[in-house]
């Protein structure tokens, strides 16, 4: 192997392991610490994305952390600025599937996102929203939280409302998709009893 393929493996290594090298430093007893600027800049939060919206001073595309740690609003961190939104204002929350582009399919890369819209009115009775867009795990855990703290229940494009787990009647799983295909007209007969009829 070449010196550059090897430097590379060694790179693509060293960023895959989730681990304290290349960036921490030993201590006098031998443990890893983590450098002081990423400990005194670590938010808590759901990594998202602002994708749209009437927020004129969040840019669009802008990545960020959803933060609903503190119980009276929302945040939402976007680089060293911050936005903050009271949760009483919260008019609707709405959720819907974002799936990957089929023109470009690449396992692994490109993952189901959820957008979650916010409705919301400012101090002065104007109407405004936000379109956030989250990974799939991020959003499982946001949801929840967020219906709780601003009292307002998501409606859910093509929301199901089996019994059992509490996001089967947001989400297509394993273990409700006979309900979904049901609800949509879609049944799993068997080849024979199709060719049957």
């Amino acid at each position: 192997m070449t010196p550059k393929v090897v430097c590379g493996l060694i790179l693509m290594t060293a960023v895959a392991v989730a681990g304290p090298w290349p960036f921490s430093k030993k201590s006098k007893d031998g443990s890893q610490t983590k450098p002081a600027a990423a400990s005194q800049d670590a938010r808590e939060g759901f990594d998202s994305q602002y994708v749209s919206g009437t927020i004129a001073a969040i840019p669009q595309y802008s990545s960020g952390k959803l933060d609903l740690s503190d119980k009276t609003k929302l945040q939402f961190h976007y680089g060293k600025p911050t936005w903050a939104l009271s949760y009483s204002n919260i008019n609707t929350i709405e959720v819907a599937d974002r799936a990957p582009n089929p023109m470009i399919r690449i396992p692994g890369l490109h993952k189901k996102k959820r957008l979650i819209s916010i409705g919301f009115e400012n101090d002065r009775g104007v109407r405004h929203s936000m379109k956030l867009e989250l990974p799939m795990e991020e959003a499982l855990e946001a949801l929840p939280l967020l219906e709780e703290r601003s009292g307002k229940a998501a409606s859910v494009e093509g929301a199901q409302s089996p019994d059992g787990w509490w996001g089967d009647r947001y989400w297509k799983t394993a273990s409700n998709q006979q309900v979904w295909d049901e609800a949509n007209g879609k049944t799993n007969r068997p080849a024979v009893a199709r060719a049957q009829e």
